[in-house]
């Protein structure tokens, strides 16, 4: 949904599915993490870890961005069912 240091012009709302934070650890080498923080294979040949994986109902993300005219700190990612 947004990537690091990405421009972010949108707020996304969320009805439902599997989201999370990462952020880049700039390494590939992912032998002994707690699978918490692995996600899939394209984003560990990027080098992007989860910070935390969340499951809504309803939420929204990206206000304090849009309002701030800041860029994005972090990785947002759809996981499933987004």
């Amino acid at each position: 949904m947004y990537e690091e240091e990405g421009d972010v012009t949108e707020i996304y709302f969320i009805l439902k599915g599997d989201w999370g934070i990462g952020f880049n650890c700039f390494t590939k080498d992912v032998e002994g993490l707690d699978d918490a923080y692995i996600g899939s294979q394209d984003m560990t040949d990027r080098g992007i870890l989860f910070a935390r994986r969340a499951e809504y109902k309803t939420t929204y993300i990206g206000d304090y961005y849009v309002l701030g005219s800041k860029k994005s700190a972090f990785f947002y990612i759809t996981e499933h069912g987004c």
